[in-house]
């Protein structure tokens, strides 16, 4: 179980600003990933300001709470960006865990870092 540090998190604009332009994209049905290598894992949030800011930071728990369990994504060395979509507001727990899943191990695949 990978836990996320202070140190592991992202807040700065301009960080977000480098990851989002300069990474590598992956899109599914309710998350975008951008990505940028680095030589440890650091880990950014958003979502759109659509949502009301309670659903803003329940989803962000529930993220946190997935990448915490998401073994793939332990074994990323990199930056990545986690970008909510909206459609994730009418998904189950269980079907947002599936996506989430499934789109870090498509991160960590066309990375080639492999369990």
């Amino acid at each position: 179980m990978l836990r996320l540090t202070k140190s592991m998190v992202i807040k700065k604009s301009v960080e977000f600003t480098e990851i989002i332009q300069g990474g590598k994209r992956f899109s599914s049905a309710f998350f975008t990933i951008c990505y940028q290598s680095s030589d440890s894992l650091r880990l950014g949030l958003t979502s759109s300001r659509t949502h009301s800011a309670v659903k803003r930071n329940y989803l962000k728990r529930v993220l946190r709470e997935l990448a915490r369990s998401c073994e793939p994504l332990a074994a990323l060395q990199g930056r990545i960006i986690i970008i909510i979509k909206e459609s994730v507001r009418r998904a189950s727990f269980a079907a947002i865990k599936r996506d989430f899943e499934s789109l870090i191990r498509q991160v960590a695949e066309k990375n080639q870092v492999h369990d």
